[in-house]
């Protein structure tokens, strides 16, 4: 996972590895745009909230790595791009396209859409608070 600082993957980044046993590196810096390369089916979700108790009632996205909207890396495995955390742009995205704004989808829940980005709009760029990575199961 590669976070930016700016929108658009601009401005100064942090690189963080996560595996099963935990990760390498921390987030040192506030965010607004970010890659993430995992295997299918992983979920990312970023939370305004930095505590677990009522995280879903501020703003929040998941994002699903899923055939279809991401895009390949150089070792195959692969990836998406969100220019803009509160933006809905394609998953090979470079930058926003101010022509074209529009936010990802309105959930109630987790398991309440099953498109590759959703969640509760709101304030996210440089207020992301926590992170939660899961599995789901892709039909």
């Amino acid at each position: 996972m590669l976070v930016y600082e700016n929108t658009g993957l601009a401005g100064g980044k942090n690189r963080v590895q996560i595996f099963p046993s935990g990760r390498q590196g921390d987030i040192k810096i506030a965010f607004s745009s970010i890659v993430f390369a995992g295997p299918v089916g992983t979920r990312i979700v970023l939370c305004a909230s930095p505590i677990e108790l009522g995280w879903q009632e501020r703003s929040w996205r998941a994002c699903v790595i899923q055939k279809g909207s991401c895009f390949k890396l150089k070792d195959g495995r692969l990836a998406f791009r969100i220019p803009n955390l509160e933006n809905l742009d394609e998953g090979n995205a470079v930058r926003s396209d101010p022509d074209f704004e529009c936010s990802y989808d309105f959930a109630e829940g987790l398991d309440a859409s099953t498109t590759w980005s959703y969640g509760r709009p709101g304030d996210l760029n440089g207020r992301v608070g926590m992170i939660r990575i899961d599995r789901v199961e892709l039909t």
